[in-house]
């Protein structure tokens, strides 16, 4: 199979899209040539001979306008000269519909890599324009539709791995972006109820923001933790790049996740491919975990007594459990088995109509 795979950034550093250059040399691995087509790169890892990268110059300054005639370009280039068999987005239903609208026709299969609970006009568009639709698990894609195939995630569990004695005990993390809806209050007022209880935690936050918007988030965040006399205790970190990111799970006695997103958060699996044990209000995992990882939504309360009792535990416990958990990414969560499968699943879409 000759792959067309459109994604928004190829670069090796970037804190959100960095597992990227792993999911391009699993899938190098499985097809005849890879083309990628990104509209912003950045540092560009190593990666198979069979793999082109082409960006449509975000990170040149490209306006909207060039962007878009680069984007026609390299569609009509991927299509008439590579003879491309399929074509697969990656998160962004906008770049399906522009694909097939610009060059891509008809008789080419294209594919949609969509994980999250937002459901806007574009994904609906999108929709009568693939053959399958692609996400990690039932409540990540919330639009009525046969087309969907529910896959899992795709966690590099070689690049998260677990270290023995690099826990910090009392250290709770939380990674993601600095927004609302990743409801980083209740984490904070979680961490006061545990210190008032005489627990000695700490908590550290990694993410940044997208939009002014959840810089003031940030602000009130600051000002919460001021006014609740926890300031030696929490950390604000900012964004990390991807590469770096293991080592700050491994630090962790437990990983925090009080997303609303509805959809499975993709650090929470991250942190039990570290073999770190977590905590977490998003129902989606309830499948995953049962209700023992689980807590309430805004429920601070619930959320520092189950932190309490994990952060209390013997180091022998906590690796039993860190094993445990990282058992299930493994089993349910490779990026290997998730690119096999979505090549196999392409291959046999391609003859669908």
């Amino acid at each position: 199979m000759r792959l067309l795979f459109i994604t928004q950034v190829v670069d090796d550093r970037d804190a959100v899209l960095g597992f990227l250059p792993t999911w391009l040399r699993e899938l190098a691995a499985r097809v005849e040539q890879l083309t990628v087509l990104t509209f912003q790169a950045g540092v560009l890892p190593q990666l198979p001979p069979n793999v082109e990268v082409r960006s449509l110059g975000r990170e040149k300054g490209h306006g909207a306008a060039k962007i878009l005639w680069c984007l026609r370009r390299e569609l009509r280039r991927a299509v008439r000269e590579r003879g491309c068999d399929a074509v697969l987005t990656h998160m962004v239903p906008k770049y399906a519909v522009l694909a097939r609208r610009l060059a891509v026709p008809e008789e080419i299969p294209q594919f949609l890599w969509y994980t999250h609970a937002g459901v806007n006009r574009w994904l609906r568009w999108s929709e009568p324009l693939v053959r399958k639709i692609f996400t990690a698990s039932p409540e990540s894609l919330r639009i009525e539709t046969t087309k969907r195939v529910v896959t899992g995630h795709g966690i590099d569990t070689s690049f998260l791995r677990p270290e023995a004695g690099a826990a910090v005990p009392g250290k709770l993390l939380t990674i993601g972006r600095f927004t609302p809806s990743k409801d980083v209050e209740t984490m904070v007022r979680g961490l006061a109820a545990l210190r008032e209880a005489g627990v000695p935690a700490t908590l550290e936050v990694v993410g940044d923001g997208l939009v002014p918007s959840d810089a003031e988030y940030r602000r009130q965040m600051e000002a919460l933790v001021d006014k609740l006399s926890i300031r030696e205790f929490v950390q604000f970190r900012g964004a990390i790049p991807y590469r770096e990111i293991p080592p700050v799970y491994r630090r962790a006695w437990v990983f925090l996740s009080a997303s609303r997103t509805g959809s499975v958060d993709k650090a929470v699996l991250e942190a039990m491919a570290c073999g770190v044990p977590v905590l977490t209000s998003n129902d989606s995992f309830v499948r995953i975990l049962g209700e023992e990882y689980r807590f309430s939504d805004r429920g601070i309360d619930e959320l520092a007594a189950k932190a309490k009792s994990l952060l209390l535990c013997s180091e022998a416990e906590r690796a039993q459990r860190g094993a445990e958990l990282r058992g299930i990414v493994e089993r349910d969560h490779a990026v290997g088995p998730l690119m096999a499968r979505l090549v196999r699943e392409m291959e046999a879409g391609a003859g669908a109509r």
